[in-house]
């Protein structure tokens, strides 16, 4: 088998394995994909001042990312996390346990 992200074959392979496990699980009923949404995930973080009619926060799988905004001249550097709304998802899904 082809490793797609080199080294061991453990970290090209885990993002396949992880979307292979959720295909079973959701052929198997154990978690329909159908809910495998931001707003379920560990990594998601809601803004509590939010005005939207979809809630939004940020996505803190990965570190924030660097950004860079204004004109050549004048260059103005941040740090931010993705912006999703609630419905949004992708494939690094991970189930947040919530307690109320």
């Amino acid at each position: 088998m082809s490793n797609i992200g080199g080294g061991d074959g453990d970290e090209g392979e885990r993002p396949v394995i992880q979307l292979y496990q959720l295909v079973m699980q959701e052929q198997e009923g154990e978690k329909p994909l159908k809910n495998a949404t931001c707003e379920r995930c560990l990594f998601w973080v809601e803004f509590k001042e939010n005005t939207e009619s979809e809630p939004e926060g940020e996505c803190h799988r990965l570190p924030p990312q660097v950004t860079a905004t204004g004109t050549v001249k004048d260059q103005h550097y941040g740090c931010s996390w993705p912006i999703t709304g609630a419905s949004d998802w992708c494939g690094e899904f991970e189930e947040a346990v919530r307690m109320n």
